[in-house]
């Protein structure tokens, strides 16, 4: 019984903490959707299978670090933070999900999987990231390739949230396949591109810059 009733008790603080963590994580995201309208960058590639999400985040987690934590907090209180796409790219390639994968990829051959090589990689200084190339990258969009598959970053444009004069910025991460995709793997890749996107969203949280 005592075997139990620990078993019992483990369980329930594991689920407590889980859920404490899911909580914190949510609680600066409004939720992660699918896009009806289609990325234009993926668009222009054709692919037979393409999906494209959203996800909304307080501003406070995408703006760029001056290194004055004052004028900062400042600059986002009056809208005039700058958003960057470097910075949810670097959380979307640095967080502890994709991280795994990156893990995988140097397992199996491929070299350039370091932050280093991330952040040149980000910040256009090096085409090739693993098994990704850039394929087209402008202040709003980023679009890379690894053999069949696509994937692209966009976000709003520092106007447009300039213009709407909210607390909210949203981000989009796409995909494409040169082929189609059976029913079972499609519904995998979907759970699977929520479950980045969440877990980018735990990096913002831990390196938010205020």
């Amino acid at each position: 019984m005592s075997t139990l009733i620990r078993a019992a008790v483990t369980g329930t603080a594991l689920l407590g903490v889980s859920g404490a963590a899911a909580v914190w994580v949510l609680s600066d995201a409004v939720g992660i959707r699918p896009c009806a309208d289609r990325s234009k960058a993926l668009a222009r590639l054709q692919q037979p299978y393409q999906d494209l999400y959203s996800m909304e985040v307080r501003r406070e987690l995408l703006v760029k670090d001056t290194g004055t934590p004052a004028l900062l907090r400042e600059e986002i209180k009056s809208h005039k933070a700058t958003i960057t796409l470097e910075r949810w790219m670097q959380a979307f390639l640095s967080g502890p999900l994709f991280r795994m994968e990156r893990v995988l990829l140097y397992a199996v051959g491929f070299r350039k999987c370091s932050d280093n090589h991330l952040t040149k990689f980000i910040s256009r200084e090096d085409e090739q990231f693993a098994a990704w190339t850039v394929v087209e990258a402008t202040d709003a969009t980023f679009v890379a390739r690894a053999g069949p598959f696509t994937f692209v970053f966009e976000v709003e444009t520092y106007d447009d949230v300039k213009e709407k004069k909210s607390d909210i910025v949203t981000l989009y991460f796409g995909s494409g396949v040169d082929h189609n995709i059976m029913a079972v793997p499609a519904q995998f890749h979907r759970l699977y591109t929520r479950a980045l996107m969440l877990s980018a969203l735990t990096w913002m949280k831990l390196n938010r810059p205020t």
